[in-house]
């Protein structure tokens, strides 16, 4: 069994739009909404303080980008999932792999979103993670 950092950035797949509950889904609530049995791996949820992925800025994708690398060089990780908006999640994808280098030999390093909120009727974020 391997360990996998979930750097979740809120954003769509982690939106609440209940009128009861809104918000944003921390990253543990999202590895909680996962069907019994999925996870394959150890996962440690960090948060991280984002922008909605439409103005996304360069700071923080780098910020991303340093975090992901960080955790497969120097923090013993076998892999980093980051959960992120699709308005810029392939800018943030090309930076991290620019950033990553040869840590992308060291652990998989995986972008993800979602189109449906985190509560919506049939969400899609928990089959994307």
């Amino acid at each position: 069994m391997g360990r996998v950092l979930l750097l979740a950035t809120g954003d769509t797949i982690a939106y609440s739009t209940h009128p009861r509950s809104p918000g944003v889904a921390s990253g543990a609530r999202l590895l909680e909404a996962l069907p019994p049995g999925t996870l394959t791996a150890e996962v440690v949820a960090e948060d991280v303080q984002a922008e909605p992925s439409w103005d996304m800025s360069p700071a923080t994708m780098l910020l991303l980008a340093r975090k992901a690398r960080e955790a497969v060089l120097d923090r013993g990780f076998d892999g980093v999932v980051i959960t992120h908006g699709l308005d810029t999640v392939e800018e943030t994808a090309f930076l991290t792999d620019l950033i990553a280098g040869r840590a992308a030999h060291h652990g998989a390093i995986v972008l993800t979103g979602a189109t449906r909120p985190f509560d919506a009727l049939s969400p899609d974020g928990p089959r994307n993670l």
